[in-house]
């Protein structure tokens, strides 16, 4: 009796072991089946091309064997599988990933699908542009020449564009409401001292946070497919005395007027700053309003310049010294009358022989 309970024991006890060594898990695995991609939304550039890899796995995130078909592929994009991914040494593929090669053709918003039997994941795919052609007003600018920058059918500026030439950022003096055209300033470009005689350079034009209609709120840097031969920089005859100053075009309010010049600071100083030399400029502003002012001059330069503004030729008021020092840029804020203006950049020399800026930039921003 003794042997049989402990044989039906020993049975039991087999039993349980197999139990616990089987698969806790076994009856939901393979349920639950879904396709999951990486990445799930392509974005690329027009005749570029990027990979999709995709997988079925179950509830547990198991991985499946599969072989997935192409389904509806939409327009502007082509969709092929890459039969190089996961080849084995012989000749076969391993069959719980699958790749397909994407390539943008037209600027679209299109998608593809790929599927398994019932199980199918359709992946948005996005077109963007690699260039843009906008018209520029002036493709060969006088130094501080605008050009006005018109978007082309199907694109606008966002509020925050901006145009590059070459490596430098125009001044942006104004754009449109409607987000279609602005109007920007090129920094001229220094000479090159290796050329004898030095010559105007073109350079590709880089438009930062330009839209394009099909993919709304998403801005884009794009070069353009024209240049612009942008001028050297060259002294502005008449900014010794007050009397020959060049005149800054006065803004319209919101907008801004740019003025690039050589630092050579061959005037007298007629303010009460009395600086050691000094370059006047000046603007008119036809009725009472507020404007910022702002000098600067090559980080390079160690030169100490002060912003000063006459309230007319003869600087009879001495002069309100807006900013002083080498740090820079030096800006400050101004509620004016109506009246011409003159702007003195005066100079103390902090070096010997002096540091004479290689350029000087001022803008004048109206704000009310």
């Amino acid at each position: 009796m003794k042997r049989m309970m402990c044989g039906l024991a020993l049975v039991a006890l087999t039993a349980a072991l197999s139990s616990c060594n089987g698969d806790p898990t076994g009856d939901i695995r393979g349920t639950g089946e879904h396709v999951v991609a990486d990445p799930s939304h392509v974005v690329l550039g027009q005749g570029s091309q990027k990979f999709v890899v995709f997988q079925e796995v179950d509830a547990q995130g198991n991985q499946q064997e599969v072989n997935f078909d192409l389904r509806n592929v939409g327009p502007g994009i082509t969709v092929v599988e890459d039969t190089s991914f996961l080849q084995t040494t012989i000749g076969t593929h391993l069959q719980t990933s699958q790749r397909f090669i994407v390539t943008g053709g037209d600027l679209v918003n299109s998608s593809f699908t790929v599927g398994t039997g019932s199980d199918t994941l359709q992946i948005p795919v996005t077109v963007t542009p690699i260039e843009v052609s906008p018209a520029f007003s002036n493709t060969a600018p006088a130094q501080n020449a605008p050009i006005t920058v018109t978007a082309p059918a199907g694109y606008k500026f966002l509020p925050n564009a901006f145009v590059t030439f070459g490596a430098d950022p125009a001044v942006t003096l104004s754009r449109s409401a409607d987000g279609l055209s602005m109007i920007v300033l090129p920094q001229p470009a220094f000479p090159d001292p290796t050329e004898i005689p030095p010559t105007a350079k073109f350079r590709t034009a880089t438009i930062d946070s330009v839209e394009a209609a099909y993919i709304p709120g998403v801005p884009l840097v794009l070069p353009t497919t024209d240049s612009v031969l942008i001028p050297l920089l060259d002294t502005v005859p008449g900014h010794d005395a007050p009397g020959t100053a060049p005149v800054i075009p006065t803004p319209a309010l919101g907008e801004v007027s740019g003025f690039f010049d050589t630092g050579g600071f061959g005037g007298t100083d007629i303010s009460d700053d009395s600086g050691e030399g000094a370059q006047y400029y000046q603007f008119t502003m036809t009725e009472a309003g507020s404007v910022n002012i702002t000098l600067n001059w090559p980080a390079s330069s160690v030169a100490d310049l002060d912003l000063i503004l006459c309230s007319d030729i003869s600087c009879s008021d001495g002069g309100n010294l807006v900013a002083a020092g080498a740090s820079h840029p030096e800006s400050g804020d101004y509620n004016l009358a109506a009246g011409t203006y003159y702007i003195v950049a005066a100079f103390f020399a902090s070096a010997d022989p002096p540091d004479f800026p290689t350029r000087i930039d001022l803008t004048i921003t109206r704000t009310s």
